[in-house]
Formats: structure tokens, C-alpha cells, sequence
């Protein structure tokens, strides 16, 4: 259905993929408009989730929550109240109905608007004039566009519809990917699981044969093409160093043409295949620096070196990158000028920005987030005006973009995740089946006195805090946020604060759970783990990173103003009713208590303990008489309890036992001891190969 039409007054427009509102202009994705049009055509009927998907997209592999999405953001768009709705009505547990009236938009009385709006701005001038003005309007309309095709040079258009070829069977691990010049093979980097090796892959597009070219103990990342389709790089690394090898495809033989002791991550090569852009771990950051192939000669590029600088793809036509830059969480797309040495932001638009290309001459592809969505977008780096070249599935991000023949083959590296919260100990209060869903949901935190578990949700689209109470879910915000970080509770349990990132900026929001309202939505400029609240609820404590790995900053709720007050500390900050303050001192690995008169002592030394260095990872049980901490092991994680006072020489207690993908938000007693954890569903890497259709 692609003829345009009217619901009220509210304009479709599907060729345009457009929605207009008065003086408003909502721009959706493909996908979305085919879902409304789909529906609209199959008006009254209750149509599954299954059989949208399979008879939109038939030869595409969609995900069932990509028309959950939609249909979240057409009731967003047109207004529409999921509980008494106009359009779209919810059929429980069997899909979705059309219930409103679609018109389509008539032609004819669009055309005989422009005469009588042409009379009354003439007023009373004569019909003579008005058909004078009729005819040079009509030349203008009819014979203009011919001469305009003679005198200027129309832009190709992109294309917008990709039918998609799977070039890996989603079991495999791959962590890097390439699609040669011409389109005809792939190289791509895997990790064997059993033998953990590194594996180096040539396939077929066509055949789909492949054949291992390189498999060692060591690292590979970072494969690439040059423009011929013999001749690859790779970076091989080992505990003590890296190398970029050049690949003869042909022969399989390896030159080593670089080494270096930096951590390398990634490899770029400029279009006349004589420099290597290299991006590398630098003091936990990522930097960027410039190898020329010829002389080997490696020259750092000068950035923000308190940001991480990653990224990096050569301009096309001039002697420039582009990169990203990431600063406490905020991130922007800069161009790199290597002559003048200049830097110029050309974006601020995008947040969680996983692989750029330079597309032609005047657009650069963003695999990236913009208000919640994230997408493979298109940058028009003349007008800045930023398209939907790709939809991408809710939990999916991609990688290694490419674009060839005129952008008629895209290709992209795929990775999705599935998080559910897991629990233990915990059994009789919370049914995780009804808690976790679809989508990603994480960072999940118990309230003892009121039963409910606080947690963070994708499943509506994007993410929100959510409550799990008498096996009821419910939505607490309606933020919109790109991320959510773990949420604290107060002493009396009827406010949470959290950290939300959105539109590239960090928010700190305090949620009063009795009046559902929130009441502090304050800017922050720096990445913050939140640890707890004081004892009188008036302010936050929080760990932020610095020169000393972290230190601990009090923010005053009141007067919104922050300040720091312990250097070298974090992963626990504890405010005591006797004016007491527990914390961890990160350089000597000790717990330690600071009384009101300004004494310290050790509570528990961890030294020889491999403790597990993330916030909440050490919490003091509710009596304050056992401390509870994670162990780190080679092949899992330990939930370990150790009584508090220093004539207790009690041996630790190992509580849990966790996987070493599981990442613990909560730990506490409640009857028994409980945890609470992120638990990684699923994580698949696929090879997507996408060919443009009509």
C-alpha cells in the first residue's frame, strides 16, 4: 500500500516513510511505515506478531520485538493510548488490530486548492491575470524540471530496500569481518571456543565454500581489504606485543610489515592504500595514530587525550579522518584535517557509535543511536542531513560497515545480546519467568521491607526503570533513555536514584516511588556509578573515575551541588547512623571505616583476594555483622560472606557460584542470603550481506 492517506488529521505518506501533524513532520523508519500500512490494509482483522513479520519481509530474518517497536512508536506518533485506543488496539495474547479510519488523500481537491488560494491573493485583479499566473505556474511545474535536468546534475539516490544473505550460521564466535572490493569474498576473524584459538576465514559470497587461511593461540583482529581482492592486513597480538600482517590471499603466505608493544584494536587503510590508521588501548583509553606503510614510520595523532578516540575511517577525497570521540559518555563524530592537524566536530547527534564509513564523496554511514534508536544511518557530510539507510533489530548493534558498488551491496557484522536478571536465594519472592522478557532487562536491585524488585527494561523500545511486586510488572518511568545504570534506593525505600544516558547526555534522576513523579533531572557532565544515599536522605554518594582510579564525591540533593571527599576510593561507600563512614581504599585493596572524629581503621585486608572490581561487588549484610564480597576465579565468580569484627577469625563462607558472565548488582539477606545478577542469555555474531531491491 503505497498510496498516501489520512487518519483525521494526521497525513501518511508512505513512499516518503513521512507522517505530518499540522506544522509537525515525523520522519519513521521503512519498517514502521510498512507495519501501519499492512495494518491498515488488513483493517479490523487481529493479525500476529508472526504474521506481519512473515509477510512483510519473507526472505529477511526480522526479529518479532522489531514489530513490538513499531507499533510502540506509531502509538507514539499519533498519539494513541494503548489502554482506549483510536488505531492500533491490543488483542491479548493474539496481536494487534486496525481500528481506526484511513481516507485516502484526495488528488483532486489538493489541485483545486491552488487556483482559489491564487484568487484570494489577488483579490480583485482580473481573470485575465490569473490565468496568466496559472500559465507560468503550469510551465514551472510541466517543462521546468526538463531544463532543470540539463543544467544541473541530479544525485543518485540510495537505496532504500535490502534483501539480506547470511554468510555465518550465528553459532559462531567472530570478532572481526571484511568484504573485498568487488563484493565476491569475505574474510573474517573467529574465536574457536573449545581450542580458544584465533581462527582467519576466506569465504565465498557465491559458493559459500570456505577455507582457513591462518589459526593460532594468539590474538587476530582487525581484518581488512586492500582495493585488490588478493591482498589483506590483519593485527596478530600476544601478552608482549603486536604485529599487522599483510596476507597474500592467494597463498595464505604472511609478511609481517609492523610491530609494535601497543595493544592494537582496529586497522584502517586509506583509499591509496599506502597508510594504516591504527587505533589502540592507551592508558584505558582507545588513541589514534597514522602508519605509513612505506616508511614504517608510526605518528600519533594529537586528540583529546582524556577522551577515547576510536573509529577511524579515511576521508574519501581529502586528506582527512573521520573518528569518534567518546567522553564521559558523550560522544561526537569528528573530522581529522592530516595537514592542518585540525579537528572539527561534524556531529553531536549520535550516541553508542559502533563502526563508521565513508560511503562516496559526500556520505559517511553511522552504525549508531539517535533518540533511542539505533540504526544504520547515513551522514550527508555537505548538508548534515542524517538519513535511515538501515533498520536494525532491537539488542542487534553492527559492526565492520561496508558499502560497495554503489552502494547497491551493504555488508556489516552483526552481534546481538539477550541479558535477563538472574537470582538466587530469592525463590519465594520473585518469579523471573513473569520479570524478564525479549528485550534486555538488567540491573535489578531488591527492596526487602516492600517485596518489589527495581529494575531497567529495554522491552518498550528503549530503556526505563521498571517494579516487580505480586508477580505484577509496571512501568515506572516513560524517560526514553539510551541506558539506565544500576538505581540505589534510600534508607526508607520510597525514592531511587539512578543515572540515565539520553540525546548524548548523562542525567541524574531521583524517582519518589509514593507520588510516581521524578524530582531531580539534573545534567551531569562526568560518568558516575551511584553507591548510596546518607543516612538522612539528603544526599548521594557516587564514585567517579580520576588519576586516582576512582574517587568518591557527596551530591547534595538540595542544593544540587557536588564535592569530593575521599581520593583513591569506591566500589562501596557507607554512611553509618554514628556518623561513620565505610568505604574501600582501591590502592591498598583495604575495606576501611572513617569516624566522625576523623579516625581510620581496617575492617578487611584483600590483599591476595582476586576481588572483583566493580561497584556493589562489596556490601555489609543488614545486622553490619558479615560482609559480603566477589572472588574472582579463572572460570567463574564467588559470592563469598566474612564476619565483621577483628577478633572474628572465621574462614569466608562461599555463598554462590556464578558464571563469568554474570555481573552481580545486589547481594544482601532477606530470610537467606541472596544475589542478583545480569545473566547473558545470548550472544550471537553473524555475517549480513545486504543486496539492494527495487
Amino acid at each position: 500500500m503505497n498510496v498516501n492517506f489520512l487518519l483525521d488529521h494526521y497525513r501518511v505518506y508512505p513512499k516518503h516513510n513521512k507522517i505530518t501533524n499540522e506544522n509537525k513532520v515525523t520522519i519513521l523508519e521503512p519498517k514502521i511505515i510498512q507495519v501501519l500500512c499492512f495494518m491498515v490494509h488488513h483493517q479490523g482483522e487481529v493479525l500476529s506478531r508472526e504474521y506481519i513479520a512473515d509477510n512483510l519481509w519473507p526472505d529477511t530474518i526480522v526479529g518479532l520485538e522489531v514489530i513490538t517497536r513499531a507499533i510502540f512508536e506509531l502509538r507514539k506518533v499519533l498519539n494513541d493510548d494503548a489502554k482506549n485506543p483510536k488505531y492500533i488496539e491490543t488483542i491479548a495474547r493474539k496481536g494487534y488490530c486496525f481500528i481506526g479510519k484511513a481516507e485516502p488523500i484526495n488528488k483532486a481537491k489538493s489541485q483545486a486548492y491552488l487556483p482559489s488560494l491564487l484568487l484570494v491573493k489577488l483579490g480583485h485583479k482580473s481573470a485575465i491575470l490569473t490565468a496568466l499566473l496559472l500559465t507560468i505556474i503550469t510551465f514551472f511545474l510541466l517543462i521546468s524540471p526538463i531544463a532543470l535536468f540539463k543544467n544541473f546534475q541530479i544525485s543518485n539516490t540510495k537505496p532504500e530496500n535490502y534483501q539480506a544473505t547470511i554468510l555465518s550460521d550465528g553459532i559462531e564466535n567472530i570478532q572481526s569481518a571484511a568484504l573485498s572490493a568487488d563484493g565476491s569474498k569475505v574474510l573474517y576473524i573467529q574465536t574457536d571456543a573449545k581450542s580458544n584459538e584465533s581462527v582467519l576465514i576466506l569465504k565465498d559470497v557465491k559458493s559459500h565454500k570456505y577455507s582457513i587461511l591462518q589459526k593460532g593461540t594468539e590474538m587476530y583482529r582487525s581484518v581488512i581489504w586492500t582495493e585488490k581482492n588478493n591482498i589483506g592486513y590483519f593485527i596478530q597480538c600476544n601478552t608482549s606485543e603486536c604485529k599487522i600482517n599483510k596476507l597474500f590471499v592467494d597463498t595464505g603466505k604472511l609478511q609481517v610489515v609492523y610491530k609494535t608493544n601497543k595493544r592494537l584494536k582496529t586497522i584502517k587503510l586509506s583509499a591509496k592504500g599506502k597508510t594504516l590508521a591504527l587505533t589502540a588501548i592507551n592508558k584505558h583509553r582507545l588513541s589514534i595514530s597514522l602508519l605509513s606503510l612505506d616508511s614504517q614510520r608510526e605518528v600519533p595523532i594529537k586528540l583529546d587525550n582524556k577522551a577515547s578516540n576510536y573509529a577511524a575511517t579515511f576521508n574519501n577525497i581529502e586528506p582527512a579522518i573521520f573518528y569518534v570521540q567518546q567522553k564521559d559518555s558523550h560522544s561526537t563524530i569528528n573530522s581529522y584535517n592530516l595537514v592542518s592537524q585540525h579537528s572539527r566536530i561534524i556531529s553531536t547527534k549520535f550516541s553508542k557509535v559502533t563502526s563508521l564509513h565513508s560511503e562516496d564523496d559526500a556520505n559517511l554511514l553511522i552504525a549508531g543511536q539517535i533518540d533511542s534508536l539505533y540504526s544504520v544511518w547515513r551522514f550527508n557530510l555537505n548538508t548534515n542531513e542524517i538519513s535511515q539507510a538501515l533498520s536494525i533489530p532491537t539488542n542487534t548493534h553492527a559492526y565492520e560497515l561496508v558499502s560497495s558498488q554503489s552502494s547497491q551491496l551493504l555488508f556489516y557484522l552483526k552481534k546481538s545480546s539477550n541479558i535477563n536478571i538472574g537470582a538466587q536465594g530469592l525463590a519465594n519472592h520473585i518469579d523471573l519467568k513473569q520479570v524478564n522478557s525479549y528485550a534486555n532487562d538488567l540491573n535489578a536491585i531488591w527492596s526487602r521491607p516492600t517485596n518489589t524488585l527495581y529494575f531497567v527494561s529495554q522491552r518498550t523500545g528503549s530503556y526505563e526503570l521498571w517494579s516487580h511486586n505480586r508477580h505484577k510488572n509496571t512501568k515506572l518511568t516513560g524517560i526514553q533513555a539510551d541506558s539506565i545504570r544500576r538505581p540505589i534506593l534510600n534508607e526508607k525505600k520510597n525514592q531511587l536514584a539512578f543515572v540515565a544516558a539520553k540525546n548524548n547526555q548523562l542525567k541524574l534522576m531521583i524517582y519518589d516511588i509514593a507520588t510516581g513523579q521524578l524530582t531531580v533531572n539534573q545534567n551531569i557532565d562526568k560518568e558516575v556509578h551511584l553507591l548510596s544515599w546518607s543516612t538522612k536522605g539528603n544526599s548521594i554518594y557516587m564514585s567517579i573515575a580520576s588519576e586516582n582510579i576512582y574517587d568518591i564525591w557527596q551530591f547534595n540533593i538540595v542544593s544540587k551541588e557536588s564535592k569530593k571527599i575521599l581520593l583513591a576510593a569506591g566500589l562501596i561507600a557507607e554512611e553509618q547512623e554514628d556518623k561513620s563512614f565505610i568505604f574501600g581504599d582501591i590502592k591498598s585493596q583495604k575495606l576501611m571505616v572513617k569516624k566522625a572524629n576523623g579516625t581510620m581503621s581496617i575492617i578487611k585486608d584483600f590483599k591476595g583476594v582476586a576481588l572483583q572490581f566493580r561497584p556493589h561487588s562489596i556490601k555489609i549484610n543488614n545486622n553490619s555483622d558479615h560482609l559480603y564480597y566477589v572472588e574472582q576465579k579463572p572460570t567463574s565468580i564467588q559470592v563469598m560472606s566474612t564476619p565483621l569484627g577483628v577478633m572474628v577469625q572465621e574462614t569466608p563462607k562461599e555463598l554462590f557460584t556464578l558464571t563469568t558472565n554474570d555481573f552481580i548488582t545486589d547481594i544482601g539477606r532477606h530470610g537467606k542470603d541472596y544475589v542478583i545478577y545480569d545473566h547473558f542469555v545470548s550472544k550471537t555474531s553473524q555475517l549480513l550481506l545486504l543486496q539492494a531491491v527495487d
